[in-house]
């Protein structure tokens, strides 16, 4: 049976590090990778797959992506703001 594959590369856009975890079917977090600023990972994904950011010094959710077939690019930017991490969205797409 034939999946809906692709890829998906997180670039961290902000000062700060990032953590990425994905999600199982039954919605357990698994460590993928730790991106520090300006780093990328590039990762094998399945449409439908949920993807996890985080804060990696305060443990904060501070994103989420959607595996999708073909490749796609997830832009990290979040700031903290009084130790608390704040997601933010960029202009374009």
């Amino acid at each position: 049976m034939p999946s809906a594959e692709g890829t998906i590369t997180f670039v961290n856009a902000s000062v700060f590090d990032a953590s990425v975890y994905v999600l199982d079917e039954n919605g357990n977090e698994t460590f993928i990778v730790d991106l520090s600023p300006d780093q990328s990972s590039k990762q094998a994904t399945v449409a439908g797959q949920v993807w996890i950011v985080k804060d990696k010094d305060t443990g904060r959710q501070v994103g989420t992506a959607t595996g999708k077939a073909g490749d796609q690019t997830y832009e990290i930017k979040f700031r903290r703001s009084r130790g608390e991490p704040e997601q933010t969205r960029g202009g374009g797409g």
